[in-house]
């Protein structure tokens, strides 16, 4: 099977992922080469993503594209995770998992200010569900392990409002999100507090109080796919051939726009 690597650092590969993208990315091949370079550097630092489908990889390629957001390690805007697939006989796949700050990233192109933080026992919180204000002044004196957190929340300013929007996430509506994914998320065990407040921004951001872009609503789609339906958009890819002279990129899907918003129920 052809190495991730292999496929990365090939020289051809930036004129035919912008076939694959159809011109989309047509006038970008900066950053394409941006997201090659940061998924390379992914998997050297992961010998599991060497082993992962050619498809899959060309998935996350083009799903860092479509988002707009660099997988590039100091950004932390999208982490590539290796997991096999059960549906495809145990096959190793890539798929992109966008981090708190690449939602942040997402609502600064929409032109809305994001912040996200946790809440934990004995600190002070107060939150004007009429104002959206929320008062949160940090307390040094308290202890920040992740069994001490009881809450997230994300609170958005846009130019278009005078006030903030807020959404708050008890412990309990954190725990449920979680719930609703499907196999291990490694990310809820190694760093549960980021993944706390991803959630508190990805429920704002989906909650159709704040203006959001395609982007934004294809990111949602794709993530709700991987976590809850153990459906990656890597997957979806069925042909991508870098090496040989007959490519067929037919079957490659537009990613819909039209997408319905996230329950926030809980």
């Amino acid at each position: 099977m052809t190495n991730a690597l292999a496929i990365l650092e090939n020289p051809d590969a930036i004129p035919k992922l912008l076939a694959v993208a159809r011109g989309e990315f047509e006038q970008n091949a900066s950053a394409v080469k941006r997201v090659l370079r940061g998924l390379t550097a992914a998997a050297r630092r992961n010998p599991d993503l060497m082993e992962c489908t050619p498809e899959s990889i060309y998935g996350c390629v083009h799903f860092a594209l479509s988002v707009g957001l660099d997988p590039s390690l100091p950004h932390g805007h999208i982490y590539v995770i290796p997991r096999k697939n059960k549906h495809r006989g145990g096959s190793k796949e890539a798929e992109s998992m966008i981090g708190y700050k690449g939602w942040i990233e997402l609502a600064r192109q929409c032109g809305v200010w994001m912040d996200a933080n946790c809440i934990y026992e004995g600190e002070a919180f107060h939150y004007d569900r009429g104002t959206g204000e929320i008062t949160h002044p940090f307390d040094f004196t308290v202890n920040r392990d992740d069994d001490k957190l009881i809450g997230a929340y994300a609170v958005a300013r846009t130019k278009q409002f005078e006030r903030p929007v807020s959404f708050v996430l008890t412990r309990a509506d954190i725990e449920k999100r979680k719930k609703r994914g499907v196999g291990s998320q490694p990310a809820w065990s190694t760093d549960y507090a980021a993944m706390c407040r991803k959630s508190a921004i990805r429920a704002l951001m989906t909650s159709g109080l704040v203006p959001v872009t395609p982007a934004v609503s294809r990111a949602a789609m794709i993530e709700r796919g991987v976590e809850e339906e153990g459906r990656p958009f890597s997957a979806s890819v069925e042909v991508v051939d870098i090496g040989g002279d007959q490519e067929d990129y037919s079957k490659i899907p537009e990613i819909p726009t039209d997408l319905p918003q996230e329950n926030t129920a809980g």
